[in-house]
């Protein structure tokens, strides 16, 4: 059985990863483009880049309980702040990263 992928299987992170590939590597984004594995790469770095979101954000929310547990607001903003602590992890080492 063939894996067929498309662009809209690869989500945010497989979309930046290529725009960083494209930039950066060009010689490898041909490589993959010619190989067809493109868009596989692309999923596989997505689906790591949310395992990882997945994690850190549980291990903030751990680390960092909200004063009030009933304030929808203060767990939004909490939350957020664990989303872009993990993003910056995630762009560093699984974005823009050469694979």
């Amino acid at each position: 059985m063939d894996l067929v992928v498309t662009s809209t299987d690869i989500g945010k992170y497989g979309h930046l990863w290529i725009s960083y590939m494209k930039e950066n590597h060009p010689d490898r984004y041909r490589h993959h483009i010619r190989l067809d594995q493109l868009l596989i790469k692309a999923k596989k770095v997505n689906e790591e880049a949310y395992e990882m979101l997945d994690r850190i954000v549980e291990k903030y929310l751990v680390k960092h309980k909200p004063k009030d547990a009933h304030s929808t607001m203060e767990m939004w903003k909490i939350r957020e702040q664990a989303k872009q602590l993990a993003e910056e992890v995630i762009y560093g080492e699984i974005v823009y990263k050469y694979h």
